[in-house]
C-alpha cells in the first residue's frame, strides 16, 4: 500500500462535477456501446461493498472518536439505503454520502477498471502513473465575486460541442439555482444529460443540455524561462519521481536568479515526493513536521537538504483553492522557514495521510490514518494555508485571460 497526500490513484475512476478551475490537459474518451462501468449489482453485493468500507473506516481512521460523529449510528442510516441500491452508481453515491458525515479530507470511495478495459473505452493507451480517468459534463466553474464563472473548456466535450465559453456565468442545472446552500448536481453516470442555464458577459441566456462523458486527465508539467532571471515550473501532482523530474530541471535553471513554482491546481501525491521536491531549495537538512497516528503515536519527518547542489536563488511558491494536501504541506514548509514568498489565494485544508483498500465488487476506498503538524505545530487540516500575498482570481482576469497571481510572484522575486 501506498502512503499519499491527495488524490494520485492507479486506476482510479474519477467522477468530476464542473466545480473548480483545472489546467490539466484532456483527451475525449471514444465512445463503444458497453458502458465502462458494469452497473448491475443486487442487494448481497451491496451489502457486502458497504459492510466491508464501514469496517475499514471503524478500524483504521485515523481519530478513533470519528469527529465527533457517532459512526454506528451512520451504519443504521446508511447500511439499508445502500442495500436497496438499485445500481453501483446508487451505491457509489450513498457511500460517498456517509464518508462525508466524518467531514475530513481523504476519505473517499470510487469504483476501479482495468487497464485493458480503460483502453478498450478509450481507444488509446492509459498510463495510471500520469493520468486519471474521470467522468465529467466538459467545463470547470469557480465561484468569482460571488458568481459561478466557467473557467475552462475540456476539449473534445460536450460543452465545446455546445460551445459554452469561459467567462459565462452558471446560473442553474437542471432547474437548481447553483447559489442555493448546499447545491448538488446529484448522481452522474456515463451518458447522463443535464440541462444547464448559463449567462454570457452582455447578459444573454443559454439554454444548453450537456451529456456527462469520460475523459483523461494528464497531471501537467511546465518548465519555462519568464525572463532572462526568472523561471516558471508548474507540475500538478506529486506523482511517481517527481522529485527526480525537479531536480534535473532545477540543475538546468542554476544561473536564474529566481524561481516560481506554480502549485494551483496541485492536488497532492506521495509524501517521498514532497520531500524530495522541497529538499532541492535547502542546503541543510530540515524539519518536514509531525505525524499523529490513531494510537497517538507520534512520528517527526524531516527533508534531507542538497548541501551545495541546493537552488539558492529566490523563490515564489503560488497557491490557490485546488493545492490539497502535498502542496499545502510544500508551501506551509517554505512560509515557516522565510525560504520564499506565498501568493495566491488561502488553501482549504486537506491535508491527512491516507491509504488505499480493495473492496468488494470493484470498489476501492481511500482512509485517512494518520494527521499531520506542521514543523511549527500547525494543524493544516480544515484550516489550509494564508499566503504572504493574497491575490484573489477576478472576473476580470478571466475575461482578460490575465494572471494577476504570476504578475505579483515576478514583482516580489525579479
Amino acid at each position: 500500500m501506498k502512503i499519499i497526500f491527495g488524490k494520485v490513484f492507479l486506476f482510479r475512476i474519477l467522477i468530476c462535477l464542473p466545480l473548480f478551475v483545472s489546467t490539466f490537459i484532456f483527451v475525449k474518451a471514444q465512445q463503444i456501446e458497453a458502458p465502462l462501468i458494469k452497473p448491475e449489482t443486487n442487494l448481497a453485493q451491496n451489502l457486502l461493498v458497504f459492510d466491508a468500507l464501514w469496517e475499514k473506516v471503524n478500524t483504521k481512521y485515523f481519530d478513533p472518536e470519528f469527529n465527533g460523529v457517532d459512526w454506528l449510528k451512520m451504519r443504521e442510516i446508511y447500511r439499508p439505503k445502500a442495500e436497496k441500491s438499485a445500481n453501483k452508481s446508487e451505491l457509489l453515491s450513498i457511500l460517498k454520502q456517509m464518508l462525508s458525515e466524518l467531514n475530513t479530507s481523504h476519505l473517499d470511495v470510487w469504483q476501479t477498471v482495468s487497464k485493458k478495459r480503460i483502453e478498450k473505452k478509450i481507444l488509446t493507451n492509459f498510463d495510471p502513473q500520469t493520468e486519471v480517468l474521470q467522468l465529467s459534463y466538459g467545463f470547470n466553474f469557480k465561484s468569482i465575486d460571488g458568481k459561478s464563472i466557467v473557467t475552462e473548456i475540456i476539449p473534445a466535450s460536450s460543452a465545446l460541442a455546445e460551445k459554452v465559453k469561459i467567462g459565462w456565468e452558471l446560473i442553474s442545472a437542471d432547474g437548481k439555482s447553483v447559489s442555493e446552500k448546499n447545491f448538488k448536481f446529484g448522481e452522474i453516470f456515463e451518458g447522463k444529460k443535464m440541462d444547464f442555464h448559463f449567462l454570457d458577459a452582455q447578459k444573454k441566456e443559454y439554454h444548453l443540455n450537456l451529456t456527462a462523458d469520460w475523459t483523461i486527465k494528464r497531471f501537467g508539467l511546465v518548465s519555462r524561462q519568464l525572463t532572462e532571471n526568472i523561471s516558471y515550473i508548474k507540475f500538478e501532482g506529486f506523482t511517481k519521481d517527481m522529485g527526480k523530474w525537479l531536480q534535473l530541471k532545477l540543475n538546468k535553471l542554476n544561473s536564474v536568479n529566481g524561481i516560481i513554482i506554480d502549485l494551483r491546481g496541485n492536488h497532492g501525491g506521495y509524501v517521498d515526493e514532497v520531500k524530495k521536491c522541497l529538499s532541492q531549495f535547502y542546503s541543510e537538512d530540515i524539519e518536514f513536521g509531525t505525524f499523529i497516528e490513531r494510537s497517538g503515536k507520534t512520528k517527526q519527518a524531516e527533508v534531507k537538504g542538497k548541501k551545495e547542489k541546493a537552488f539558492k536563488g529566490k523563490l515564489a511558491v503560488l497557491i490557490d483553492d485546488e493545492s490539497f494536501s502535498g502542496s499545502e504541506i510544500f508551501a506551509q514548509i517554505i512560509k515557516e522557514t522565510g525560504r520564499g514568498q506565498i501568493i495566491g489565494t488561502p488553501t482549504k485544508g486537506f491535508v491527512l495521510n491516507s491509504l488505499e483498500y480493495n473492496l468488494p465488487d470493484d470498489f476501492r476506498v481511500s482512509i485517512a490514518f494518520r494527521d499531520y503538524l506542521s514543523p511549527k505545530g500547525f494543524r493544516l487540516e480544515g484550516k489550509g494555508v494564508k499566503p504572504d500575498f493574497e491575490i484573489p482570481l477576478t472576473f476580470e482576469d478571466i475575461l482578460k485571460d490575465r494572471d494577476s497571481a504570476l504578475e505579483k510572484a515576478l514583482e516580489i522575486i525579479k
